[in-house]
C-alpha cells in the first residue's frame, strides 16, 4: 500500500480491505452460532490456546461456555487490534505524507521565489543562497 493513498484516498482503500478483515473480525462471532446451531467445538477450540496463553501470563479469565458469548468475545479482541492497527497506521502516514509533500512543494516555491526576485539571472541567485547557507552552517561548526 502507497501512502498517499491511504491519506488521499481513504475511503477506497478502505472499502479494498474491508470485506477481508471484516470476515476475520465476524469469523469467530459466526463460529460460535454455528456451533450453537449444528453442535460443533470449534470455538472452544480456537479458545484453548488463548486460555493457556491467559493462564501462563497469570490472567483470570471468567471461564464463560456459552460458543456465542466466547466468539462475540474474540471478535471484539480481533475488533481492537484492527482499531488499533488503524490508528497506527494513520500515525505512520501522515507524517511520511506530509515530507513528501513538503519535498515537492518547498522547492517549487523556493524556485519561483528566486525567479521572482530575478528572472534573468536565476541560477545567480541559487548560487548566492547556498553560498550564504553553507557559509552560516560553516560557521557554526
Amino acid at each position: 500500500m502507497v501512502f498517499h493513498q491511504w491519506v488521499t484516498e481513504h475511503k477506497n482503500t478502505i472499502a479494498e480491505f474491508s470485506r477481508d478483515n471484516a470476515l476475520i473480525v465476524f469469523g469467530p462471532l459466526l463460529m460460535g452460532i454455528f456451533d450453537v446451531l449444528f453442535d460443533t467445538p470449534f470455538i472452544k477450540i480456537l479458545v484453548l490456546p488463548l486460555q493457556q496463553m491467559a493462564a501462563s501470563l497469570h490472567i483470570a479469565i471468567p471461564q464463560i461456555s456459552n460458543p456465542v458469548a466466547l466468539g462475540s468475545i474474540i471478535s471484539l479482541i480481533l475488533l481492537a487490534f484492527f482499531g488499533f492497527f488503524y490508528l497506527l497506521t494513520w500515525i505512520i502516514t501522515v507524517p511520511v505524507f506530509l515530507v513528501s509533500v513538503f519535498s515537492v512543494v518547498l522547492p517549487i516555491q523556493f524556485a519561483r521565489l528566486l525567479s521572482a526576485i530575478d528572472r534573468e539571472n536565476t541560477f545567480f541567485w541559487l548560487t548566492v543562497f547556498v553560498m550564504v547557507m553553507i557559509s552560516l552552517w560553516l560557521t557554526q561548526l
